[in-house]
């Protein structure tokens, strides 16, 4: 599971440490989850405490949660768990897409 480990130092008051140059990520396949470190990706709920080391549950997977719920209220039992999960993500994707272009109009 990703985003689990030992605290970040800047969390714990020391200095973060210089991270290596960056490489470009591999394009990523449509409809594919979006990968990325933890703390680069926006949170539902935002948190500095020292408990939750990681800053709260990704926004994207709430946005995908929030989605599985209105699609298990209608779905047919019939329908592969696969397909409702990618439809929850496909969903997902397009409210952070609306989000990062400022909301729909």
């Amino acid at each position: 599971m990703r985003g689990f480990g030992p605290c970040p130092p800047e969390l714990l008051g020391q200095p973060a440490p210089v991270p290596p140059p960056a490489t470009p990520a591999p394009p990523q396949q449509k409809g594919a989850p979006q990968t990325g470190t933890a703390r680069a990706e926006p949170r539902a709920f935002p948190s500095t405490a020292i408990e939750d080391c990681y800053g709260g549950m990704q926004l994207r997977d709430w946005f995908a949660g929030q989605a599985l719920g209105g699609i298990l209220s209608n779905v047919r039992a019939d329908v592969g768990t696969d397909l409702v999960a990618a439809t929850a993500y496909h969903l997902a994707d397009a409210m952070m897409a609306e989000r990062a272009k400022g909301g729909a109009a």
